[in-house]
C-alpha cells in the first residue's frame, strides 16, 4: 500500500511542477535555461 501512495504523491508533485513551469512565459524560462519543450523531460529527471 505504501508504494501506491508514494507513487501517487510523486505523480502529483511532477504534475504540479510541470504546471508551474508551463505557466511561465518563454522569456522567464529562457532566463533559467529551460526551453518550453524540455519541461516534461527536466521535471521527470528530478528526483
Amino acid at each position: 500500500m505504501f508504494s501506491i501512495i508514494e507513487s501517487i504523491r510523486r505523480w502529483r508533485a511532477r504534475n504540479a511542477a510541470i504546471a508551474s513551469l508551463s505557466r511561465m512565459d518563454d522569456r522567464l524560462l529562457a532566463d533559467i535555461g529551460i526551453n518550453r519543450s524540455d519541461i516534461p523531460r527536466i521535471v521527470v529527471g528530478l528526483k
